[in-house]
């Protein structure tokens, strides 16, 4: 029995056998602390937040929610010597959660009974056994998913035996911020047992982990995904667990890992992973001092995926199905343009698929939206300056982005009431500017011409000629350069990239004042740009904007009005157009 017992302590790397089988009250089975699987081994155990298949169900059970398909897994460890270590799992998604069951056996070899006399009374095999059944349901409570796991256990050590129940409880939450999780677990929760009559506690402990896990590289197909557990142990010092791990598509993954227990003097750990998504072999390297290493293979199978179904590998059917379920999640998380490489790449195998096309409709209708409120801005903006002619183009775009929303056909309704009656009383307005022109167009009595003397002309003094007005410059034509840059104005123009294409326009304005065409479009981008700052309540802005552009086009009669509405605001808010708005835009 002595030499068991030195064969379990080295094992767990626990410096005395008295102090952890024999003594009173101390934790014992520490069977129930071994990962079930080399992955789990080569993270460091760093499980608590970062699970997604069969290796966590022992540390955090709440993780398996994060399964979507049926699976199976067998581990098989050899530790050191004849100690071997077999682990089998499965788990079956259903519209209730997800059920598991494992069966774990941890064999010590074989060895000679010897009496309290030593002499030899033949030999046994002790071993450890448990049989266990996990359930882990989504969202219990909002974003939090709950789990639990209940073990049945039974420890032979031949001279001694005990048996009872181990209980771990676990939650999982989902962060707002995509790849962000959060982990809580108790594990071994359960009554003492006996060995031999004396009492020996459960290995409890309290794990708190956080998992990040980056978003998908497309150019490489690969992601990365980092843990992080605290570990309380009811008998030891508490610790801290950390793992990386990078995978490259389904085929290929490394794992690195840190095991903080006080009692091991090697605590990094290795992995590597190799297979589809349906078929996979792991393998771990545990690092166990004077012991040697600890190796780990693990194979895992998931059922539902396509190479379990051979018409569906043939057509791509399921490879479509998963790049739907993708592209749904990048829309969940606000990613659209990795949701429509999804959906695109669905419709390349089949041009009728109905599930992207209704993805792309609706990434197509939320950007229209988007561009919708933008533009609704600007009509707010326009109708507050009293142009409701300008308002109305652009409440009619916005009504080609959204046909179906009644708040942008209100709005088109009401402008153009508005417009009617502007252009009534404008119509009004030249009727009596007519008359007028009429009543002065009457003919009116010429006055009698008033002769003066011969000899009167000649004291007369003379009449002073007014020179007559200079010739008008001809409008100066763009050099190579100068349309050069004009032509790049236009091209940001078109790419929405107002600022860059107001300080091309600027300069080539500066290098040809005279030009027409430039000044015009530069005065037209100032009152665009003025009527959006306008739009986000940057009344300066605007008032800068809108006074530079007056200075180009002096004519342009809604530049006045834009000013003068402006002008009205900042005084109420007591802005006072100055100097200094006025070159603020120039700079």
């Amino acid at each position: 029995m002595q030499k068991i017992v030195l064969f379990m302590a080295a094992i767990f790397g626990i410096s005395s056998a008295s102090s952890a089988f024999a003594a009173s009250g101390t934790a014992a089975l520490q069977s129930l602390t071994l990962r079930s699987a080399s992955r789990a081994e080569s993270l460091g155990g760093a499980l608590t937040a970062s699970g997604d298949d069969l290796s966590s169900l022992g540390i955090n059970p709440a993780t398996l929610s994060r399964m979507r398909y049926a699976e199976t897994m067998f581990t098989q460890a050899i530790l050191f010597d004849d100690i071997k270590f077999s682990y089998l799992g499965y788990a079956q998604p259903t519209r209730w959660g997800m059920p598991a069951f494992e069966y774990m056996n941890l064999s010590y070899g074989e060895f000679d009974s010897v009496n309290r006399d030593g002499t030899r009374s033949g030999s046994q095999a002790p071993k450890d056994t448990f049989f266990g059944f996990g359930w882990s349901t989504q969202r219990m409570f909002k974003d939090i998913d709950a789990g639990a796991n209940v073990r049945y256990f039974k420890s032979d050590l031949g001279a001694a035996s005990a048996s009872g129940v181990s209980i771990n409880l676990g939650a999982l939450y989902r962060t707002p911020m995509p790849g962000l999780s959060l982990g809580l677990a108790v594990n071994n929760f359960g009554s003492s047992v006996k060995y031999a009559g004396e009492s020996n506690s459960q290995p409890r402990a309290v794990r708190l982990g956080t998992s990040y896990s980056t978003h998908e590289i497309m150019a490489l197909a690969s992601r990365a995904r980092f843990s992080l557990d605290g570990v309380l142990p009811a008998y030891g010092a508490a610790h801290l667990a950390m793992g990386a791990e990078i995978m490259f598509g389904n085929m290929l993954s490394l794992q690195a890992g840190y095991a903080g227990e006080e009692n091991l003097d090697k605590r990094f750990r290795f992995g590597l992973g190799m297979g589809f998504d349906a078929v996979n072999l792991n393998y771990s390297a545990a690092p166990m001092g004077d012991l040697g290493t600890a190796h780990r293979i693990t194979a895992r199978m998931r059922f539902g995926t396509g190479v379990w179904n051979l018409m569906s590998v043939l057509s791509g059917e399921q490879a479509m199905k998963e790049d739907i379920q993708t592209a749904n999640k990048y829309i969940e998380k606000g990613d659209s343009k990795r949701a429509s490489l999804y959906a695109n790449r669905v419709l390349r195998k089949q041009p009728d698929n109905l599930a992207a096309k209704e993805i792309l409709k609706n990434i197509e209708d939320a950007e229209r939206a988007k561009m919708g409120a933008q533009l609704y801005g600007e009509v707010v903006a326009l109708i507050r300056l009293g142009l409701f002619q300008d308002a109305e183009e652009k409440i009619r775009q916005c009504l080609e982005l959204e046909p179906a929303n009644k708040n942008y056909q209100t709005i088109r309704e009401n402008i153009s009431s508005q417009i009617a009656k502007t252009k009534q009383s404008e119509t009004d307005k030249l009727l009596a500017e007519i008359q007028e022109s009429r009543e002065a167009e009457q003919p009116k009595p010429v006055p009698q011409a008033r002769i003066v003397p011969a000899q009167t002309i000649a004291t007369l003094p003379p009449q002073i000629k007014e020179p007559l007005p200079e010739p008008a410059l001809a409008a100066q034509e763009l050099d190579n350069d100068s349309r050069a840059e004009y032509s790049k104005a236009m091209s940001l123009l078109q790419e929405r990239k107002l600022d860059e294409a107001i300080g091309v326009l600027r300069a080539v304005a500066e290098h040809s004042r005279r030009n027409d065409e430039v000044i015009a479009r530069l005065s037209n981008c100032l009152k665009g740009r003025g009527v959006k700052s306008f739009a986000k309540g940057k009344y300066e802005d605007a008032y800068a904007d809108f006074k530079e552009a007056a200075s180009f086009n002096p004519a342009d009669p809604s530049l006045k009005k834009f000013l003068s509405n402006v002008e009205q605001i900042m005084e109420s808010l007591n802005l006072k157009p100055t100097v200094a708005s006025f070159t603020k835009s120039r700079k």
